[in-house]
């Protein structure tokens, strides 16, 4: 038979607990206190021969039958310790059928003691016990504890009364070292510090040389119940007597025997005895590294199974536990114990929160004395332990508690199960389970297809919840967006993989899902007005608070053709990311969101679109927070009734409308920025600020690229153009230009310093070398020039016609207004030209009246084929008007007067003659016609009228020329009579009045007076 393995300190009872193997855990104890020591050791001798000492059995058969019993067991690696006790009041060999049973015996009153190198103490009794022990050299090998077995555990220093962990068996306990099995039919309770546990019909094998349990079996399960906060040790006490230094106490029901170093106590006389091993006063050797052992473990709990803690609930089909054991203990690397912070509050954490709070307190570091050398200073005895420094203890009566008596709801942690608790080593390979943990639990449901899980206010279900004790990591899982995770009238959460991390605070949604706002319906379905759902995955921070995952979300992130709805307001992206801030008032509200690939609207005609957008949020309410600005990249697109702002950099602020709407204000748009009214504008640059969409906006150009106006029939350009009220108002500043194309021809406009319009007043300025060019569908150009133009628009129908325009000159630089008609043959010479010149000039009517409040010149040109051909060409040549004081033009009316010295000079075409008429006042009539162009039906000169064609002159108060009838009247004065002078003659006439005919030559005088001639000289 193999010796028994040293025991190294106390099993972990955490991984007891976490395994519900505290049944096992008193299994071994009792296999350890029978089976874990020698009753004799051949060490315990310097000279002797082993056969001389005494047989168990000639000891138990030489004993009178009847009497009292009390065996001491050496610790067979230290024989200088003794490790175990069996004491019986009474005990008898057994008798079956008439016949002495040989090697086994019944005894009463059992008592055992096992003294662990721990320091802790292991105490077993019972009502009456059978053994078997056929063998000298072990204990019992076989046999039965037999009403009301019970085990305890004593803490270091701890009293008898006060034991750290009790099992009481109702049915009788039954082993067999032989094949390592032990077994009870009956109900089993285990009571420790904060921990019960009930079940029946244990079965259990153990591997010795392996050191392992090879099953456990419970048949029918009851609770297991924890209080995390239940404290741990026992109290101490100060020995009664004093002991000597190095002497020992053993203490056994009333009788006690004290063991002195160096010396060994002969035998009773009543009782049997086997011989205590002697103590050595020398220091022991060190014992030896012991080898790392390492065990894998899965346990499964059936039927009906439940965790509980206060109000936390889960329920399930199937329990399973997976655990891996480094020297009977988890390694170290497993979480740490667990911590006081609060549970998170979030429907997905309340699985956690159970599960964290058992495996984290259920892996305290055992408590393990300090070794002694040999016995020097031992305790007293099992029941009464001599404290390292009595004179500094205080002494304390009071028992320790066990079970869960005391603990509170909130702390309380409750495990049911009505079938079976099965537990087995895993032998063959490592399962997926603890690649990379050291623990494992899994909950399923066979029967009833789902794992639920409820707390206040909150509730779920899954097909499988799965929990990584190591990395503290959560697993739910359910096909078909079975993982529901509910806060009552909130909102819910669905989807068919979540991963929580409770380390580090992570939850992830693997797969599509979907989060509901508000009650879930009853009959299932979804929310269809406030939700957020995804396709690929979803992942969600949450705050930790002493090493534990809380309920204060930090951040959420959505991905793979995410959607958030809100009523009508939607988000759309590849990925939404959703940041959580405290709002002060202890609220966690949303602080910013960030879309990737996103489009958003706000279900009131407006929507926003780009590659990377982030919203920053203000709380407006406790709980409540609103989007306060926007910051868009990439393709950017901000469109609201039909109105549509894009660029590839965006930033707004966002505020509210009278109706409560958020509308956009304070808009930068930079880089391949425009904008458009949806219906006849389009604006182009490089960055556009604007405050309020509708209201002002700042268009700038870049680097070559001018900022652009497109109307439905014009164009601004400029470097910088400002719009007020948008569209009615605006100003460029620097050096633009205007264009505006109608079917009648096409109009430019350009400026060096600025410009400005008001659509609403009509009012077109542009300042510094101004200059507008119109080119019509007849081939005319017309040009106006100046520092200053002023152009003012009439609306018709919607449709701004033009109505006056007034154009500033300087001395240096005079106003200009221009017609001039191409030919034809496209020649670049005109074939017609009026060309005015002032320092202001005034056009009204839509370009139908003319006025030049200041003196200024007109000339005209005309190479019209075919025209004047009765006067041979009179017509065609150039003409030039000018006056001192004003010039008025009436195209309607089809006159021109020219006031102030005025003059008009005229030389033809052909021949290159020359006429020219002066005067005050000279009032021309003239006509306009898209084929003859402008024709001057007649002249009339007032106030000291001046003609002159040739080498003749005409002088009269009143001079009128009519170009169809080509005759020129002069009219004389009251007081002057007209002059008639030719000059290659010298022949001086006056009279009343002249009429001479151009194309004849021919002269009439009305009432002449005598003609002066020259005379001749000699």
């Amino acid at each position: 038979m193999n010796q028994p393995t040293k025991q190294c300190g106390r099993v972990n009872l955490g991984v007891v607990l976490a395994l519900a193997i505290g049944v096992g855990f008193a299994v071994m104890i009792g296999w350890f206190v029978l089976k874990g020591a020698s009753p004799q050791n051949a060490n315990a001798f310097s000279q002797g021969d082993f056969d001389a000492v005494p047989d168990v059995n000639e000891i138990l058969g030489s004993a009178e039958s009847g009497k009292g019993l009390r065996l001491q067991f050496a610790d067979k690696d230290d024989p200088s310790r003794v490790a175990a006790t069996l004491e019986a009041e009474s005990y008898s060999p057994v008798e079956i059928d008439g016949r002495i049973e040989p090697n086994l015996y019944e005894l009463d009153q059992v008592q055992a003691q096992v003294f662990l190198d721990s320091g802790e103490t292991v105490v077993i009794e019972s009502e009456s016990g059978r053994f078997s022990m056929p063998d000298r050299q072990s204990g019992p090998e076989s046999g039965s504890l037999i009403g009301s077995p019970r085990v305890s555990l004593l803490p270091v220093g701890g009293a008898i009364d006060a034991p750290e962990l009790v099992v009481q068996f109702d049915d009788a306990l039954n082993f067999n070292f032989n094949y390592s099995h032990v077994e009870t039919k009956g109900r089993i309770e285990v009571i420790g510090p904060g921990v019960e546990f009930v079940g029946h019909h244990l079965t259990a094998r153990l591997n010795e040389q392996r050191r392992r349990i090879d099953v456990l079996e419970v048949e029918r399960g009851e609770y297991i119940k924890y209080d995390p906060s239940a404290g741990r040790g026992g109290s101490l006490k100060s020995p009664t007597e004093p002991v000597a230094p190095g002497a020992r106490e053993e203490t056994i029901g009333s009788r006690s025997t004290n063991i002195q170093p160096g010396s060994i106590k002969g035998p009773p006389a009543t009782e049997p005895w086997i011989v205590p091993a002697a103590f050595s006063t020398g220091q022991p050797t060190p014992a030896a590294i012991e080898p790392e052992h390492l065990a894998l473990y899965r346990a499964t709990f059936k039927d009906s199974v439940e965790l509980k803690q206060g109000s936390k609930r889960v329920t399930a089909d199937l329990l399973e536990a997976w655990v891996r054991l480094v020297n009977h203990k988890l390694p170290v690397r497993t979480s740490p114990a667990g911590s006081t912070a609060p549970a998170a509050s979030a429907p997905e954490a309340l699985l956690q929160s159970i599960l964290a709070q058992v495996e984290s307190d259920l892996q305290e570091d055992d408590l393990k004395p300090q070794p002694t050398s040999g016995l020097e200073s031992p305790p007293t005895s099992p029941g009464q332990l001599q404290s390292e420094n009595p004179a500094t203890e205080e002494p304390s009566d009071e028992p320790k508690p066990l079970g869960v008596a005391s603990a509170s709801s909130d702390d309380l942690i409750e495990l049911y199960w009505t079938g079976q608790l099965r537990v087995v080593p895993l032998v063959n390979s490592e399962p997926d389970q603890l690649a990379k943990d050291d623990a494992a639990l899994r909950f399923t449901s066979t029967e009833t297809g789902l794992v639920h899980f409820e707390d206040v206010g909150s509730s779920g279900h899954a097909a499988v919840a799965a929990f990584a004790a190591t990395r503290e990591e959560l697993t739910l899982t359910g096909p078909g967006g079975s993982v529901v995770l509910e806060a009552d009238d909130t909102g819910w959460i669905e989807a068919s993989k979540t991963v929580v991390r409770l380390a580090t605070g992570d939850v992830t949604v693997v797969g599509p899902g979907q989060i509901n706002d508000g009650q879930r319906p009853a009959h299932g379905g979804r929310n269809t007005t406030k939700y957020v759902r995804w396709l690929d995955q979803a992942d969600f921070q949450f705050n930790i608070t002493d090493g534990r995952m809380t309920g204060d979300i930090q951040s959420a992130q959505f991905s793979g053709q995410a959607r958030a709805v809100d009523g009508d307001r939607r988000f759309d992206g590849g990925m939404l990311v959703a940041s959580f801030d405290d709002d002060g008032h202890g609220n966690r509200v949303i602080s910013t969101i960030e879309g990737y690939d996103l489009t958003a609207t706000d279900g009131r005609g407006a929507t926003m679109s780009g590659e990377r957008v982030e919203l920053p949020f203000t709380v407006t309410e406790p709980g409540k927070s609103e989007p306060s600005a926007m910051y868009a990249e990439g393709n950017v697109v901000v469109d609201r009734d039909g109105s549509r702002i894009a660029s590839q950099s965006l930033s707004a602020i966002l505020t509210k409308d009278a109706d409560g709407s958020l509308v956009v204000s304070d808009v930068v748009a930079q880089r391949e920025a425009s904008y458009t009214d949806g219906e006849s504008i389009r604006a182009t640059a490089d960055r556009i600020e604007a405050n309020g969409i509708h209201e002002i906006a700042t268009l700038f150009g870049g680097q070559g690229e001018p900022a652009r106006v497109d109307y439905e029939d014009s164009v601004i350009v400029g470097p910088q153009i400002t719009f007020s009220q948008h569209p009615q108002r605006g100003s460029v500043v620097g050096a633009g230009s205007f264009e505006q194309k109608k079917e009648n021809g096409r109009v430019v406009a350009a400026w060096r310093d600025r410009m400005t319009f008001d659509r609403t007043l009509g009012v077109l300025e542009c300042v510094g070398e101004a200059a507008v060019d119109q080119v019509l569908v007849t081939g005319e150009t017309r040009t106006t020039r100046g520092d200053q133009l002023i152009v003012e628009f009439i609306n018709h129908a919607d449709e701004l016609i033009f109505d006056a325009a007034t154009v500033f000159g300087s001395d240096a630089q005079l106003a200009t207004v221009e017609s001039r008609q191409a030919g034809d043959d496209g020649a670049t010479d005109p074939v017609s030209l009026l060309h005015l010149q002032a320092t202001e000039i005034l056009a009204t009517g839509g370009g139908d009246g003319l006025i030049v409040p200041i003196g200024g010149r007109l000339v005209v040109l005309d190479r019209r084929e075919g025209a004047g051909e009765g006067l041979d060409g009179w017509d065609r040549g150039h003409a030039m008007f000018s006056w001192q004081s004003t010039m008025v033009v009436d195209r309607l009316l089809g006159t021109a007067r020219l006031s102030g010295d005025a003059r008009a000079i005229h030389r033809t075409l052909d021949d290159g003659r020359t006429a020219e008429i002066a005067a005050d006042t000279i009032i021309a009539s003239f006509e306009e016609s898209d084929d003859a162009g402008f024709e001057v039906n007649s002249l009339d000169a007032r106030g000291t009228a001046y003609f002159r064609m040739e080498d003749r002159e005409v002088l009269a108060a009143l001079l009128r020329f009519d170009s169809k009838s080509k005759i020129l009247h002069a009219v004389a004065g009251p007081n002057e009579p007209i002059r008639f002078i030719d000059n290659t003659t010298g022949a001086v006439v006056s009279a009343q009045s002249l009429e001479w005919d151009m194309e004849t030559d021919r002269i009439v005088v009305d009432q002449p007076s005598p003609i002066a001639l020259p005379r001749g000289g000699g």
